[in-house]
């Protein structure tokens, strides 16, 4: 569980760490996993993650799991991570405006500040994964 103001410093940290320990076995872009949102105390639990090819090989502070296929409800979002809460907000109310109910939100950075400084250039697909 990370402070909303911690989020970006926690996966600046984390990513290089995951990036060597299994540069070999990543088959995709960085990923960011947030179970939780929470309002009142300012906080996600989440976790960074990247997908592999294998998931047999160990590494010390790693944990391996799979997300099962699901439903979901995506946006692009072009830009900075400023502009976020906006595509996140318009995702929650299609999803509780078709009935559904999230069960965990997904973020692939496609492009980000891992490949430019330039932040009208960075890509990022939200998911919004649903029952």
């Amino acid at each position: 569980t990370v402070g909303w103001n911690d989020i970006g410093r926690f996966f600046a940290d984390t990513y290089p760490e995951l990036g060597k320990g299994m540069s070999d076995k990543i088959s995709g872009p960085g990923v960011g996993i947030f179970y939780t949102w929470d309002t009142v105390a300012k906080s996600s639990d989440l976790a960074a993650a990247f997908p592999v090819t294998d998931s047999t090989s160990k590494m010390l502070g790693c944990n391996f799991f799979f997300v099962d296929s699901a439903r979901a409800f995506m946006a692009v979002q072009m830009g900075g991570y400023s502009a976020s809460m906006k595509y996140h907000n318009a995702l929650a109310r299609e999803v509780a405006a078709k009935g559904k109910t999230s069960t965990f939100v997904i973020e692939e950075y496609i492009t980000g500040p891992h490949d430019t400084p330039d932040s009208s250039k960075w890509i990022t697909k939200i998911y919004y994964l649903t029952k």
